[in-house]
This record gives structure tokens, C-alpha cells and sequence, in this order.
């Protein structure tokens, strides 16, 4: 699907950008709920802006509600068909990966160009986690050739975000 005048790649860069800034403006001790709202917020205001409708919970009624997944950018068309879908998130914060495979199976499954997994870990676990996450996007026979997975790990030791990027359609290195 075609993103209007602004490129996936920079949409994709912009809001890795706004996540990453995220540690900086909420500080530290925060509870889990704050962290999903405001990459939440983050995330569905770049949706606005780029013209999407957007599904998600806690904003009291300032987007359409949540589903199917944390969040959601659509479009539908003059008949309020759905035309597209076009970024799905999901946040887990447990940090077992049990938990997150759940959830980022999920994603694996939605027809959308870009596809978001926030989750925390620990420096112990990193390799672990970012590399099971990885091996399930190239073993997902279903794959189409236009996604692109965001892979976001909030790094308790280090405070900050760890992240990478894969194109379902090549082998993640």
C-alpha cells in the first residue's frame, strides 16, 4: 500500500524517533500503563497527521476504540468500507517471552506495510528475545514482501530503547 507524499521509511525513522525519545520525557519509575500510553499517543498522533483514522483505548474518546490490536491506522472509503490498514502495534511488557510471543504473533498476521512490537528486557536477555522475535518473522510462510517490522525493546538496564527494523522479505541479520 502506497503512503501518500511521505515515504514508509521516514514515517517508519519518525516514529522510532518519537519512541526513542520517550525515556527523556516521561522519567523514570513510571508504571507500565503510562509507557503503553504514551507510545500510544505518539504513535496515533503521526497517524492523525498523515490523514488515518485511529484505533486505540485511553484517550477518552479522542480516536475510534481499540481493535484487534493496542493500535490500529486505517482508512475507509466513501461508503465507510475498510480500504487498508496500514500500522498495527502492540506493547507487552512482561518480560518473558512466552508473554511477548503471544502478542507479537499477532502482528505477524495483519495485512499492514508496517507492523510495531514494544516490549522491555533485560541486557541478559536482549540477544535472546530480539533474536527469537527475528527467526519468527523469517518463519512465517505467509509473509508478504511489503512489511516491515519495527522490533522496540525498552532496555531496563540501560534505560533506554533498543531497537531494529526488518523487511519480512529478507533474512533478518
Amino acid at each position: 500500500m502506497a503512503w501518500a507524499k511521505v515515504s514508509e521509511n521516514e514515517i517508519v525513522n519518525s516514529l522510532v524517533d518519537a519512541i526513542v525519545s520517550l525515556p527523556t520525557i516521561i522519567g523514570s519509575n513510571r508504571s507500565n500503563t503510562v509507557w503503553t500510553s504514551e507510545i500510544k499517543k505518539v504513535v496515533a498522533e503521526q497517524g492523525v497527521s498523515l490523514k488515518h483514522s485511529v484505533c486505540t483505548s485511553g484517550f477518552g474518546g479522542e480516536y475510534d476504540p481499540e481493535w484487534l490490536y493496542d493500535l490500529v491506522w486505517y482508512r475507509e472509503d466513501a461508503e465507510k468500507h475498510l480500504s487498508g490498514v496500514y500500522l498495527v502495534l502492540e506493547c507487552e511488557w512482561q518480560t518473558d517471552y512466552n508473554a511477548m510471543k503471544y502478542d507479537f504473533e499477532k502482528l505477524l498476521l495483519a495485512k499492514a506495510p508496517v507492523k510495531i512490537m514494544v516490549f522491555q528486557h533485560w541486557n541478559a536477555k536482549k540477544a535472546e528475545i530480539f533474536g527469537r522475535l527475528k527467526e519468527s518473522i523469517v518463519r512465517f510462510a505467509s509473509a508478504m514482501p511489503d512489511e516491515t517490522y519495527v522490533l522496540m525493546g525498552f532496555n531496563n538496564d540501560a534505560f533506554c530503547f533498543d531497537y531494529e527494523i526488518h523487511d519480512s522479505c529478507h533474512s533478518c541479520s
